[in-house]
């Protein structure tokens, strides 16, 4: 895992506590290259959520097809009447909680 990713894994732990009886969950998406670097720090950062990595770094389709141009990226989506949305919380700058 990227050491720049890495420093904002408290905050992610800490607001995946905060709000995940409420129904929130996470899907992490992994850019990186070595799985055993990546397994490692998904394991010391106590990162309990689904995770899933191409292990191809910048050649990832999944970084292509969502644009991801620099690392972290972090997506929020909501669901709503069954159907997946993308959360305004970039766009309003109302805090997180208010989405959850």
């Amino acid at each position: 895992m990227v050491s720049s990713c890495r420093k904002e894994n408290p905050n992610i732990v800490a607001n995946y506590q905060k709000y995940k009886s409420q129904g929130f969950e996470i899907y992490a998406i992994s850019l990186d290259k070595k799985k055993e670097a990546w397994l490692k720090g998904i394991a010391d950062d106590h990162l309990t959520w689904q995770h899933v990595s191409e292990l191809k770094y910048w050649n990832s389709e999944i970084a292509t097809t969502y644009a991801v141009r620099a690392i972290p990226a972090n997506f929020l989506w909501m669901i709503r009447d069954n159907h997946c949305q993308e959360c305004p919380w970039r766009r309003t700058g109302k805090g997180f909680g208010q989405f959850v």
